[in-house]
């Protein structure tokens, strides 16, 4: 079982970073772009746009799949009513002595 659950957190992960990364080749090349095109220099400000980008975008990735990723032991609760067994005591009106 700890095995299971080992493959699905290493999936997590993998598609998270390649995500990530797909995200920040986007960013690394719209963010000098757009600094360009609003008459900023490029070279001042696009690393730390890049990094906040990159890093709020990796977090939320992982956290995000790994919360909707359900585990193995993670198993749906019983929800059939329990049923008394027949030998215990009955609470029914032919137990209360109507006749």
């Amino acid at each position: 079982m700890a095995v299971a659950g080992a493959v699905a957190l290493a999936a997590v992960l993998g598609i998270a970073m390649i995500a990530n990364m797909a995200i920040a080749a986007v960013a690394g090349v719209a963010i000098p772009l757009f600094l360009r095109r609003i008459g900023r220099d490029p070279a001042q400000a696009s690393a730390i746009l890049l990094t906040a980008v990159t890093d709020v975008a990796g977090s939320t990735l992982f956290l995000g799949l790994a919360m909707r990723t359900p585990l193995p032991s993670q198993k749906k609760a019983d929800t059939r009513r329990h049923r008394p067994s027949r030998s215990g005591p009955s609470i029914g009106p032919a137990s209360r002595g109507a006749s």
